[in-house]
């Protein structure tokens, strides 16, 4: 069997699509390439840390911050647990920026995570792909 490049397409793999779906032939949804990569971004971003029993460790710990005061402070960290998390669980992207937007006023906090994909240069940077966290 050949060994899959880093960097290219088949290295992003194929799996089941999170959230999960039903295909056209009832069965669960699976996707590969970049669609699989989002899904696993979504999966990350959208797990306590804790909920999985058999992998405590994996997803986020943002909810803990849902009471927090709507500061900078909040922000950094909240930044610093999404990049802390990509870079843990997720080896296939690279984080291109993490822009914050605080709606103090609705205790609100909404990052948006620009990421592409890691590997070579076939197809690093070429794709950017976004997703919103909000807390």
């Amino acid at each position: 069997m050949a060994e899959v490049q880093r960097g290219s397409l088949e290295y992003l793999g194929y799996g089941t699509v999170s959230p999960f779906k039903i295909d056209g032939h009832g069965d669960i949804a699976n996707a590969g390439g970049v669609e699989n990569l989002r899904s696993a971004v979504r999966t990350i971003v959208g797990t306590q840390k804790g909920n999985l029993p058999w992998k405590p460790g994996f997803g986020m710990d943002l909810w803990r911050m849902k009471h927090a005061s709507n500061d900078r402070v909040l922000e950094d960290r909240a930044i610093q647990a999404v990049q802390e998390a990509f870079s843990r669980w997720e080896p296939r992207v690279e984080i291109a920026s993490i822009s914050a937007n605080r709606i103090v006023a609705k205790g609100r906090l909404s990052l948006d995570v620009k990421y592409q994909i890691a590997g070579g240069p076939e197809i690093s940077g070429a794709v950017l792909l976004s997703e919103t966290v909000t807390l």
